[in-house]
């Protein structure tokens, strides 16, 4: 049965490695990954932000980073996600609307009057937009990048 909890510092080594899978299935897979950076990144999450893990058999298969933020316009709050992953073997269940579920709830307790996710990895955009979609998530709007590199 999988297990939905913040994270705790004795995770910190499946949540790298569930990180260091996503990076080379997205978009940014392109651009170096320095493993020490990324480290301090979930560490400083885990103690000032929100770090959610799904645990299933003792692996680490799923995890949601973000974070609470006033709007640039009002003292008003909203959550926002920074990063959020589910291994492929865990897809296509409740995983990803349990660990979304987290997160909403974090950002509730916290004051935020809105969540924002975002599908900024490329991939299945369509497939990834329709699962927020019929989780409750409305588009408002959109991505585009362009490598200066």
């Amino acid at each position: 049965m999988t297990e939905y909890r913040e994270a705790r510092p004795e995770d910190l080594g499946g949540i790298l490695e569930l990180c260091w899978e996503m990076h080379s299935e997205t978009d940014y897979s392109k651009f170096e990954l320095d493993r020490g950076r990324a480290a301090e990144f979930v560490g400083r999450m885990m103690d000032d932000g929100y770090a959610g893990i799904a645990v299933d058999g003792g692996e680490v298969v799923g995890i949601f980073l973000g974070g609470v933020m006033p709007f640039w316009f009002s003292e008003q709050l909203q959550g926002c996600e920074l990063l959020f992953y589910v291994r492929e073997s865990a897809r296509g269940g409740f995983v990803g609307k349990r660990m979304v579920e987290g997160f909403k709830a974090w950002c509730e307790l916290r004051g935020a009057v809105r969540t924002v996710l975002a599908i900024s990895s490329g991939g299945d955009i369509d497939r990834k937009g329709r699962f927020l979609e019929r989780i409750g998530f409305e588009p408002i709007g959109g991505l585009y990048a362009r490598d200066l590199v």
